[in-house]
C-alpha cells in the first residue's frame, strides 16, 4: 500500500509536465503535488514527526554532511532543542531537485502574479519553511502542515498524520 501511495503521488506530480504553459491551475496542481510528494518522502526517510513546521527551514539541511537538524516535538520551544538525523543520497537529491524546481516555479509564477508572489527568496534565506503549498481558501502560499496535506489528499487517501512514522517503524522492525 505504501508503494502504491508514493507511485500515485509521483504520477500526480509528473502528469502536468509539458502542459504547464496553457493553464496556471495545472501549474499550481503540479506544485502542490510535488510539495506533498516531497513532504511524504522526507517524513518516511527521516522518521520525523509530522508537526506543523516539519521538515523546517532550508538552513536546517546540511547537504555536505548529509544531516538534518530537526526539532519535531510540539512542546519544544527552544531553538537548541532537537537532534541530527542522517539524510540519504536519495533524499538529498530529491530536495536539491525540488529547490531547482521551486526556483523555476517562482520565475514563472511571480512574473504572472506579482501581487501574490511565491516567497522564493524568503525560503532560500531560511525565513520561511522549505516546503510550501498553495491553498485556495484563503488564496496564497503557506507552509505545509499535516492538516493541509490531509485536505489536499482528502479524495485520494485518508490517513492519520503519523502513518509514515509508524510505517517506517514497521519496516525497520521487519513487520511491514
Amino acid at each position: 500500500m505504501c508503494q502504491q501511495f508514493f507511485n500515485q503521488l509521483a504520477v500526480s506530480a509528473e502528469s502536468f509536465n509539458g502542459k504547464l504553459k496553457s493553464n496556471m491551475d495545472r501549474y499550481i496542481s503540479q506544485f502542490n503535488s510535488y510539495s506533498i510528494w516531497l513532504w511524504h518522502i522526507v517524513m518516511i526517510q527521516t522518521g520525523i514527526r509530522p508537526v506543523k513546521h516539519a521538515p523546517g527551514l532550508l538552513h536546517q539541511f546540511d547537504f555536505h554532511r548529509c544531516m538534518l537538524w530537526v526539532s519535531d516535538k510540539e512542546e519544544r520551544h527552544a531553538q537548541s532543542d532537537g537532534r541530527l538525523i542522517p539524510l540519504s543520497k536519495f533524499l538529498i537529491t530529491a530536495i536539491q531537485n525540488y529547490i531547482i524546481y521551486i526556483k523555476q516555479f517562482a520565475a514563472i509564477y511571480n512574473s504572472l502574479y506579482p501581487a501574490a508572489r511565491y516567497p522564493i527568496n524568503d525560503i532560500l534565506q531560511s525565513e520561511q519553511p522549505l516546503i510550501q503549498i498553495y491553498q485556495r481558501n484563503p488564496k496564497g502560499f503557506a507552509r505545509i502542515t499535516p492538516s493541509r496535506v490531509r485536505y489536499q489528499l482528502q479524495d485520494f487517501f485518508s490517513h492519520q498524520d503519523n502513518w509514515l512514522r509508524h510505517q517506517l517503524r514497521s519496516m525497520l522492525t521487519a513487520r511491514a
